[in-house]
């Protein structure tokens, strides 16, 4: 009985020290991760496995108890497993939806702003046309403005006779 006791304390102390080292060299590399993404390098981990479960026979027991709470932690973790997959499917819906919404708006937008500088450019052919017409207009009425003045001016002004002669005086 006591060798057993003494058999077990060893395989325990073994197990611990190798547990713990392997522990503190996945924490070393978690801590050289944080630090290689600090300074934007890059990260590849040592794999390190020093504590091996299987090495160590333990008692029937002990065994039935560890694989119970193998069986625990497995279904967490399936459970963990669900529910990220759930949330993560959620997400993606949401942001599917949404590029959806602003591929939607993106092409109304688009279309606004075709339409406005189609608008624009009739508005400019428009613009120019009625400034042309009203050049002309404006042209047409000078000239009407001309032809009348010297009608005017010729009608009311005493014929005159050849330059540097002075009109006859009136008797």
């Amino acid at each position: 009985w006591k060798s057993k006791v003494e058999r077990a304390g060893k395989t325990m102390n073994t197990m611990r020290d190798a547990y713990f080292k392997e522990i503190s060299i996945l924490r070393e590399q978690l801590h050289r991760k944080q630090q290689a993404a600090n300074v934007g390098a890059e990260f590849s981990p040592i794999e390190s496995v020093l504590f091996r479960p299987t090495e160590y026979t333990i008692e029937d027991e002990l065994q039935k108890l560890v694989s119970e709470k193998v069986s625990v932690l497995q279904q967490r973790h399936d459970q963990e497993v669900k529910e990220l997959e759930r949330k993560c499917s959620q997400r993606v819906s949401q942001l599917a939806e949404q590029l959806k919404t602003t591929k939607l708006i993106l092409a109304r937008k688009e279309k606004y702003v075709e339409q406005v500088i189609r608008d624009r450019a009739n508005w400019e052919k428009t613009a120019t046309e009625v400034s042309e017409r009203a050049a002309a207009e404006l042209d047409e009425m000078k000239i009407q403005m001309v032809m009348a003045l010297e009608s005017a001016t010729q009608s009311e002004l005493p014929a005159l006779g050849p330059v540097g002669e002075e009109p006859e005086a009136a008797a």
